[in-house]
């Protein structure tokens, strides 16, 4: 995830956060040898006005649906590597939610929504943040508002208020568009 997210630049495509996440996965050592399988039925995607929007990120790269939309400010995804100890292949259980993978492995999830913006990706919490908090899920703490995220303009300046945290208005929603269209 966190490769996903420094991939996350001005200019860059959608299928480089893709390539970033696949080749940091591609590039671990899977404990008794073998690879991660990089579960391919779910990905991240555009948040917004709604939760699942477009685009669909993939966390691997598939050629045939080409660079997907530039990356532009205001572009907000939720970056979401899903990596199982076996294969990539998942089924929904019965109760219409559950999701294991069909061989029966471990699989992980991991997720952080980010908005690009002039000064480069912002995350809620920060990766810093982040990384030292998910030692301990119970010290897991966000922000009570967003930053005000504008396309072309940035976070705005906020001020901040006795819980010390950055205060900004809700985040607008964010600029999506489909993926290209298989070439």
């Amino acid at each position: 995830m966190w490769a996903g997210i420094a991939a996350m630049k001005l200019g860059n495509r959608l299928v480089d956060i893709s390539r970033a996440v696949e080749t940091y996965i591609r590039r671990q050592p899977k404990p008794g040898g073998g690879k991660y399988g990089i579960v391919e039925d779910y990905g991240g995607h555009g948040i917004g006005t709604e939760m699942h929007m477009d685009p669909h990120l993939l966390n691997y790269v598939e050629r045939k649906r080409g660079k997907g939309p530039k990356l532009v400010p205001g572009f907000c995804l939720a970056i979401e590597p899903m990596v199982s100890l076996g294969t990539p292949k998942t089924e929904v259980l019965s109760d219409d939610w559950t999701v294991i993978t069909t061989d029966g492995t471990w699989s992980s999830h991991w997720e952080h929504s980010v908005a690009l913006t002039d000064q480069g990706p912002w995350s809620s919490p920060p990766p810093t943040a982040a990384r030292r908090s998910s030692r301990s899920w119970a010290s897991r703490r966000r922000p009570t508002r967003w930053p005000d995220i504008r396309p072309a303009a940035g976070p705005s300046a906020g001020g901040r208020q006795g819980s010390g945290r950055r205060q900004g208005k809700l985040a607008e929603p964010g600029i999506t568009a489909a993926p290209d269209p298989p070439a």
